[in-house]
């Protein structure tokens, strides 16, 4: 057996430290909540957003009918050929469009897939057809970069438009040389 004992060790003896009450921060205030020095101020009305009164104006690319119609008839696509397109999300319902009457059974899936109303489409093909025959006359190409500039949407929706007008051949310029001369 080992002669040499284990020394257990103590507790540190604790430090009388003495407490302090808690003290009650004050609040921060904003210069709205300042105290007012007199009574006959009132203080500052919170910032709130005015709401419009009057109604909106009519957008720009609702107006189609300002712009010359340049664009070929639907009969004139190539044969077996359509305006269909890939488009991610949802087709816009067109069934209560108020220019649905105006649009082909194609071009109305066309809109509807590109979630663009009657007015949109129709706007948009006008300014297309309108680029396109204004290029030809200079003997110039639309190509899509031009189309995009002149369609006041989405140039993702405008690329789509000029490939399914290009798709179907409505680039060529016997659709309009009607109106080159």
């Amino acid at each position: 057996m080992d002669t040499r004992a284990v020394k257990r060790s103590r507790p540190a003896p604790k430090a009388a430290v003495e407490k302090l009450p808690h003290v009650k921060r004050t609040a921060r205030v904003s210069p709205r909540d300042a105290p007012v020095d007199s009574f006959d101020v009132e203080p500052a009305p919170k910032h709130r957003r005015k709401v419009s009164r009057t109604t909106p104006t009519p957008r720009e690319d609702m107006d189609y009918r300002k712009i010359p119609d340049y664009s070929p008839p639907v009969d004139s696509m190539l044969p077996g050929k359509n305006l269909k397109i890939d488009w991610k999300g949802h087709p816009l319902d067109l069934s209560d469009d108020p220019d649905r009457y105006l649009l082909d059974e194609h071009e109305i899936t066309l809109a509807s897939v590109l979630r663009l109303t009657g007015a949109q489409y129709l706007f948009a093909k006008r300014r297309i057809f309108e680029k396109f025959v204004e290029l030809a006359r200079t003997g110039k190409d639309l190509n899509k970069t031009s189309a995009q500039a002149v369609c006041k949407i989405d140039v993702n929706k405008a690329s789509k438009l000029w490939t399914a007008f290009e798709k179907v051949g409505w680039f060529d310029k016997k659709h309009i040389a009607q109106y080159l001369k």
